[in-house]
């Protein structure tokens, strides 16, 4: 389905979506166990995030990162993922000072 949705998306640069779009891959590929798929997938997720500069991007990515991490059985890996995207996600709002949704 990314694959459908992704040129669609990237034209309009509804990045929002974009993002939560490849976390939910992530999600599936970890689901069906393919872990190795999943990081390299959250990896370049969070590469083309740092590239574009846009915070809930690399957030989502480390997000995808985590759940890799806590599903492969490697929590604190998955845990340092998590608190960056946290750190990211606080900075962004005290920085545009406006509640955003996720």
């Amino acid at each position: 389905m990314e694959k459908l949705l992704k040129p669609e998306l990237e034209e309009q640069q509804h990045y929002s979506l974009l993002s939560q779009l490849k976390l939910l891959t992530v999600r599936a590929l970890i689901t069906e166990g393919h872990f190795s798929l999943a990081i390299d997938k959250a990896n370049s997720m969070y590469q083309k995030a740092k590239e574009m500069s846009y915070p809930l991007g690399t957030a989502l990515s480390l997000q995808a990162i985590g759940n890799t991490y806590l599903n492969s059985s490697t929590p604190l890996a998955a845990i340092e993922s998590y608190k960056e995207a946290l750190e990211i996600i606080s900075k962004d709002l005290m920085q545009t000072n406006m509640p955003r949704q996720f």
